[in-house]
């Protein structure tokens, strides 16, 4: 995998093979992995992603309590408005069954 800034890696030994953290490493972001959980189900174009705090700004998203739970909500997009000619779908299929 490389390099992993706070981690030395470990090939064998009495502990096994694996990364473990520096004692001088600075303390983990407590926010990191639920910000990849966040990418990753926004990607996928999530519905709603379970999360008990708010993490970061997430476009297309709010962060809201809501009938799933506290989380993100995927925002509904704004539908076109059909355009006004104050004619109604009734009166225009009357007209094409009339021949007008």
């Amino acid at each position: 995998m490389g390099d992993v800034p706070g981690y030395v890696f470990t090939d064998g030994g009495a502990a096994g093979t694996g990364y473990y953290r520096q004692h001088d490493a600075p303390p983990p972001d407590p926010y990191e992995y639920m910000s990849l959980v966040l990418g990753r189900a926004s990607a996928a174009a999530a519905a709603f992603i379970a999360c008990p705090n708010y993490v970061r700004e997430l476009g297309g998203y709010r962060f809201t309590e809501g009938p799933d739970g506290r989380g993100y909500y995927r925002k509904e997009e704004p539908r076109p408005a059909a355009p006004d000619d104050g004619s109604s779908d009734y009166d225009e299929l009357m007209r094409m069954a009339m021949g007008m």
